[in-house]
């Protein structure tokens, strides 16, 4: 079994049983916004914040700081705000997908653009 493959049997699962934590680093963001509920963001072995992926990987400055870059999702929904109202919070592309089509469908228009 790989990790991947148990990362996702814990989120599927909701882990093995009560008090269940699997500690995980890495440098990969979208590995970390796809499976973990809790982010310890460290720089030159300090913590810098500790926090939900949701609410960290929209604090750009924090990222900097860190010298993390956010999952691809983040960027594109950040990139996109300005001019197509999305929520923050989306850090993966099922988060993306439901809340474009959301917007999407609160529009009035499906996604060609039609009524």
């Amino acid at each position: 079994t790989n990790l991947l493959s148990i990362l996702q049997q814990e989120r599927t699962h909701g882990g093995t049983g009560v008090g269940t934590a699997l500690i995980l680093i890495t440098h990969d963001m979208a590995l970390v916004a796809q499976h973990a509920s809790r982010m310890l963001m460290l720089h030159d072995g300090a913590l810098l914040a500790d926090g939900s992926p949701n609410v960290l990987f929209d604090d750009t400055a924090l990222l900097e700081q860190a010298g993390l870059l956010p999952p691809e999702t983040v960027t594109l929904a950040q990139a996109l705000r300005p001019t197509h109202p999305l929520p923050s919070g989306i850090t993966t592309p099922d988060a993306f997908a439901a809340a474009w089509f959301t917007r999407q469908t609160d529009a009035g228009t499906d996604e060609r653009g039609g009524a």
